[in-house]
């Protein structure tokens, strides 16, 4: 400062209060101006084999309610029901170019195993143990159309001609599906020592009731025909199918039984056994009070209102018009008083949040008082589509696949 003026002095307080506070181990580095907070104290070995012991009983329990199937729905399953967006299809006769798409699709759905990997449908395992033999075509016995044919075989077959076949039937509403889309269901048979032979019917709209049925009806015969070729016994078919696919299984089974079975291996007797996977067999889509059709016509994936859609594409009309009285027990059986009896024994799979739960449950009943061997299982907290969507809930899935296996095993070989 200039001449003649003193320097004021500094506060020791104040000096104090602006200097910087120095802990511990800090020393003089700019870098740490403030004083760390306590360490804190390690745990102890007994703490420590608390909390592992917590985590392990946690985790257990956890496996535990999942493998009983106790925990509600899944992730995925969840995200399927409520976030995701569905396309409804167009109300009534679809237009052309909504068929054009919907072909493209169809063209485009995978048929080679690295894309069904890459898709995550199928674990590594079905990969390594079955081997789709080869993709034959038929032709129909209605009008000559050609019909596409995939068999899936194990790697190792017995050499004595008693593996079990299964003719599988893709659901979809008879509009969507194909091979593609149940190739991995399949091979899970095929990984088990089932011969599976997937039948690529015409769908609706384009082809409308009976030729879908038709189609399956040549396939099943043709499979029939070629299970000594193909290592198997004719005398061990199952016929299965989801969803739509399981409509078409019952009734091509009710269709060879009225015609006693003509068209099928020599001596083959009757179909071993029917897997019928949610099935869709009546029109009127009414239940009763409380019934599936009330509980889940909405917020569970398959609507009323998709179903309804689906049978007037199916069957060319909408689901209150009448049908042909004749043909009416092979389209919607359960809508008639038809004679089930000597049809053959029956397992009904059902997904407990499905508007079609009621269909198989009543089927059952139907089938129970012809005299025919049925039994009814389900899986809990499953919506319609997961027997064929493993993604949704694999845990789910493999039970499906389990009570399937376990089925066609009884039915073709008494296991």
């Amino acid at each position: 400062r200039g001449q003649g003026t003193t320097a004021r002095p500094r506060s020791p307080l104040r000096s104090a209060a602006s200097a910087p506070a120095r802990g511990p181990g800090l020393g003089s580095n700019p870098r740490h101006p403030r004083e760390p907070g306590p360490c804190p104290s390690p745990i102890t070995m007994a703490e420590g084999v608390a909390l592992l012991a917590a985590v392990t009983v946690g985790s257990a329990a956890v496996v535990w309610l999942r493998r009983h199937r106790l925990l509600g729905f899944s992730v995925a399953t969840l995200m399927d029901i409520w976030g995701r967006d569905r396309a409804k299809p167009p109300a009534g006769t679809p237009p052309e170019e909504w068929l054009d798409e919907q072909r493209a699709r169809r063209e485009a759905l995978p048929h080679t195993t690295a894309l069904e990997r890459a898709r995550g449908v199928q674990p590594a395992w079905a990969l390594e143990s079955a081997a789709v033999v080869k993709d034959e075509v038929i032709f129909s016995t209605y009008d000559s159309a050609p019909i596409g044919v995939r068999v899936v075989m194990p790697r190792r077959m017995p050499t004595d001609n008693t593996s079990p076949m299964c003719v599988f039937l893709h659901g979809g509403g008879w509009v969507f599906g194909g091979r593609g889309t149940h190739d991995h269901i399949a091979r899970r048979f095929a990984y088990s020592g089932i011969v599976t032979v997937l039948i690529e019917y015409r769908r609706s709209p384009e082809h409308r009731f009976p030729v879908p049925l038709l189609d399956c009806m040549d396939g099943i015969q043709w499979a029939s025909r070629t299970a000594p070729g193909l290592g198997c016994d004719p005398t061990q078919l199952v016929v299965a199918g989801d969803s739509a696919g399981a409509n078409l299984a019952f009734a091509a089974c009710l269709k060879g039984r009225d015609n006693d079975w003509a068209g099928y291996e020599h001596d083959s007797g009757p179909v071993a056994g029917m897997l019928l996977v949610y099935p869709c067999l009546s029109r009127q889509l009414v239940t009763e009070p409380g019934g599936s059709y009330e509980r889940f016509a909405e917020g569970y994936g398959l609507s009323r209102d998709d179903m309804a859609w689906y049978w007037e594409q199916y069957g060319g009309c909408p689901v209150g018009d009448p049908v042909d009285p004749e043909e009416e027990p092979y389209l919607a059986p359960l809508d008639v008083r038809a004679n089930f009896s000597l049809m053959p024994p029956a397992k009904i799979l059902l997904a407990d949040h499905d508007v079609l739960r009621d269909d198989g449950e009543q089927m059952a009943g139907r089938l129970r008082a012809a005299g025919v061997h049925v039994s009814v299982d389900s899986v809990r907290y499953t919506v319609h589509g997961l027997y064929h969507n493993r993604r949704l809930d694999p845990g789910a899935w493999e039970a499906f696949m389990e009570k399937s296996v376990e089925f066609i095993r009884r039915a073709t070989q008494g296991e």
